[in-house]
C-alpha cells in the first residue's frame, strides 16, 4: 500500500478521482502515485488487498471476478445490499449455465494472493468468505449452486431486515 493510500485511509477520506499527491487524473506514474491510491465513485474497495488485485493476481475468470466483486462490496457501496447480491447471483448463474453447457471450467491460475488474506483485509463475514472460497476453487455446477444459495440467503435476509424497518 502506498503512502498516499495509507494517508487517505487513516484520515477516513474517500479516494479522489485524481492522484492525491500531484492532482493528475488517474495514476501519474510517479513513485508512490499508483492506481490503487484512488477510487472513482466511492471508497467501497479500500483495503490492503483490493478486489481487482485478488482477481487478476490469482487468474480468476471474468464471471468469477464479477460475482465476487458484488459479494465483496454488498454491504459497503449502497445502503441496501440487495441489488449487489442480485448481481452476484446473476453472474453465478451465467457461470453455472456455461459450465453445464460444457463451455466453461474454472480458469483459476496458481494462487498468488491467498483467499484468507483477501477475506481478512476486506473484513468479509462468514457467508461472504464462503462465497469467495467457492468462486476461487469451484469444480462443478454443485459448487456454483452452493454459492448461489448462500448469496440468495444473504439477499433474502437483507430484504427481510429492510421490510421490517
Amino acid at each position: 500500500m502506498s503512502e498516499c493510500q495509507k494517508e487517505l485511509m487513516n484520515a477516513g477520506k474517500p479516494y479522489p478521482k485524481t492522484c492525491p499527491t500531484c492532482g493528475l487524473f488517474g495514476p501519474c506514474g510517479k513513485e508512490g502515485h499508483q492506481v490503487n491510491d484512488y477510487q472513482v465513485g466511492g471508497n467501497h474497495y479500500r483495503s490492503e488487498i483490493q478486489h481487482w488485485d485478488y482477481v487478476e493476481r490469482n487468474g480468476l475468470g471474468y464471471l468469477e471476478g464479477c460475482a465476487s466483486k458484488y459479494a465483496t462490496r454488498n454491504r459497503k457501496k449502497h445502503e441496501s445490499p440487495v441489488e449487489d447480491l442480485n448481481k452476484a447471483v446473476h453472474y453465478c448463474k451465467k457461470l453455472q449455465s456455461l459450465h453445464l453447457a460444457g463451455r466453461r471450467n474454472n480458469r483459476r491460475g496458481p494462487l498468488v494472493v491467498p483467499p484468507e488474506e483477501f477475506i481478512a483485509a476486506n473484513e468479509l463475514n462468514d457467508k461472504e468468505a464462503r462465497v469467495i472460497m467457492i468462486l476461487t476453487f469451484w469444480e462443478d455446477a454443485g459448487d456454483l449452486e452452493d454459492a448461489i444459495e448462500i448469496i440468495e440467503h444473504m439477499r433474502d435476509s437483507a430484504q427481510a431486515i429492510e421490510e421490517a424497518n
